[in-house]
């Protein structure tokens, strides 16, 4: 089964498409206008208690609403992110890790100096009756 047919993948994406609209919204405003583009990164490893994606990338996408269209796996995970406009940069980072067993998604995202999140969901369910669940209310806020 492939990223595009993946339910898991499907709910995580979902996630992505909600950040992406709050951004909209946000930069709407008087913030400074929010990112154009989202570039989004499945990492293999993360740190589960520090809620920090961490080592290489296994697959890379960019997003400007819609859907996310793969792009090519390059070294190094510093995406270049561009000038900052106001609270936002003009890209956006997104990151996320599924842990071995498909029960856990770590999710992080930072789409400015002072604007970004890194959360824990449980997976509750499979397949169409799947859902994303924050455990415990633990996360990090910049």
């Amino acid at each position: 089964m492939g990223w595009q047919s993946d339910w898991l993948y499907q709910l995580i994406f979902d996630e992505v498409e909600q950040v992406w609209q709050r951004a909209r919204k946000d930069g709407a405003g008087h913030f400074g206008p929010a990112p154009t583009t989202f570039l989004i990164s499945e990492m293999r490893e993360a740190n589960w208690d520090d809620m920090r994606c961490r080592g290489d990338a296994q697959r890379h996408w960019t997003y400007q609403g819609g859907q996310p269209e793969p792009m090519a796996l390059t070294k190094g995970s510093d995406a270049d992110l561009g000038e900052q406009r106001g609270m936002f940069y003009a890209r956006g980072a997104v990151a996320f890790c599924i842990n071995a067993n498909r029960k856990r998604v770590l999710f992080t995202y930072a789409l400015g100096p002072r604007y970004g999140r890194g959360m824990v969901f449980g997976v509750i369910g499979q397949g169409a009756k799947g859902r994303l669940s924050p455990t415990g209310g633990t996360m990090w806020v910049s």
